[in-house]
C-alpha cells in the first residue's frame, strides 16, 4: 500500500506548488484561504505574503482580523488568491467575485488570479 494516498492533502500542496511555481515569479504574492496543512503551501511555494492573517483561524478568533485582511489583500492586490473547502468570509467572496477569476482547480483547491485592471 501506497503510503500517501491520492487523496493525501501533502500531494494536494504539491501539485498546487507545482502549478503555481510554473505560473508565477518568486516576487509574486500569493493569498492563502484555508488552515491546517494548507499553511504549509506557504513555506513550500516560498511567495510573499500580502496579509499577516494566513489561516481562518486568525479571522475566526483575532476581532477586526477580516477587514484587516480584505484591506491588506485591496492594497498588496496578490497576483494569486487560493482558496480551500473552507467557507471564505462574505468580503473576501466579494473581492474574489469582483477582481479574479478561477485560474485552475486542483482536487479541492481553487486558484484564482487577479484580473488585469
Amino acid at each position: 500500500m501506497d503510503f500517501l494516498s491520492e487523496k493525501h492533502p501533502r500531494l494536494f500542496n504539491k501539485k498546487v506548488i507545482n502549478f503555481l511555481n510554473e505560473i508565477s515569479e518568486p516576487k509574486d504574492q500569493v493569498y492563502i484561504w484555508g488552515g491546517g496543512t494548507t499553511a504549509w503551501l506557504y513555506y513550500d511555494l516560498d511567495r510573499r505574503l500580502p496579509s499577516r492573517y494566513i489561516s481562518f483561524i486568525h479571522t475566526d478568533t483575532i476581532p477586526g482580523s477580516e477587514a484587516a485582511t480584505i484591506n491588506s489583500l485591496e492594497i498588496a492586490k496578490p497576483k494569486f488568491i487560493i482558496t480551500t473547502p473552507r467557507e471564505t468570509f462574505p468580503e473576501l467572496k466579494k473581492l474574489i467575485e469582483e477582481s479574479y477569476a478561477k485560474k485552475e482547480v486542483i482536487a479541492d483547491v481553487i486558484i484564482y488570479e487577479l484580473r488585469k485592471q
